[in-house]
């Protein structure tokens, strides 16, 4: 290979990767929890939910229903934390008829009900754990809330096992503005299925953002422990109007029927835009543009 071709190739890569760079987005961490401890607060501890400067919290009364475990054994199956060392074991929560019904969340409070819609939205996403060894028939929920309990706010994703209708053992996931029997449906036409031989960790994600008709839409989407698309749900229409009262609220987990649930690395993020590029980078996408035309008429 010629040394000029050679300099014409070496332009061309580093003007699209400072091009790109410039193109990328940068979203913002804006709070998580992953059970790894933090200062005043030894790891495997859920101390951080106590604390208000933090903006976490318990829902009252829940607290001794979360655990933090470093191992957990699910009938003979070892299970060992997403990421790090420790995370979450939630029991079933409380509720009349003994259905388990009620909630039992972490709240992601950043800044208040009250706080208008960021410009870009919004996102957040949790780590669960679908155990193949949980009973037929139990149920689960997921949820994220834009304001405070205002219609089209809580997006959800509802989690059942196998029922008599739907016999394949494993793990049928929907998404709903509800959550509970008698609201929601694990097994409707937006179920998404996977097996029990797929048992593992999920990461269960929503990215909120303003949709263009004045109401807050939600993409609602299953990811495997790596990060990579297991599945993307239609958008989910939300709220209505972007003022106060729209921004970000809580995410936590509700009626859960599960003998357990484990979770693990909490994340809120805050949505930035893609950064325009500068001059410079338009001029060292040109001169490697360049360098190709010039490479294609030898």
């Amino acid at each position: 290979m010629k040394t000029v071709t050679r300099f014409r190739l070496g332009i061309l890569g580093f003007g699209l990767v400072l091009a790109c760079s410039r193109l990328a987005s940068a979203d913002i961490l804006v709070n998580a929890w992953d059970w790894e401890g933090e200062p005043g607060y030894p790891a495997g501890t859920v101390g951080d939910i106590y604390d208000y400067d933090l903006y976490n919290q318990w829902y009252p009364n829940d607290p001794p229903q979360v655990t933090a475990q470093q191992v957990w054994d699910s009938e003979g199956d070892t299970i060992l934390p997403h990421g790090g060392s420790w995370m979450g074991k939630h029991s079933p929560t409380a509720g009349s008829g003994g259905t388990g019904m009620g909630s039992s969340p972490l709240h992601s409070i950043i800044d208040n009900a009250n706080a208008v819609f960021p410009p870009d939205g919004f996102s957040n996403q949790v780590a669960l754990y679908l155990d193949r060894n949980w009973p037929e028939n139990v149920r689960t929920n997921w949820g994220a809330m834009t304001g405070n309990w205002v219609p089209g706010g809580f997006c959800v994703f509802n989690l059942g096992t196998e029922v008599p209708a739907h016999p394949d053992a494993g793990f049928y996931i929907s998404r709903s503005h509800n959550s509970g029997r008698g609201n929601s449906d694990p097994y409707d036409a937006n179920s998404f299925f996977i097996s029990d031989e797929d048992y593992g960790w999920y990461i269960f994600k929503h990215v909120f953002y303003e949709g263009g008709d004045g109401h807050i839409w939600c993409d609602m989407s299953i990811l495997d422990s790596d990060g990579n698309l297991v599945h993307a749900y239609p958008a989910l229409q939300g709220q209505e109007g972007f003022g106060a009262g729209s921004g970000w609220y809580y995410a936590y987990l509700s009626g859960n029927e599960m003998p357990d649930v484990l979770t693990d690395d909490w994340e809120l993020w805050l949505t930035e835009p893609p950064v325009i590029p500068e001059p410079a980078s338009l001029a060292m996408l040109a001169l490697a543009a360049g360098g190709i035309v010039a490479r294609r008429r030898r």
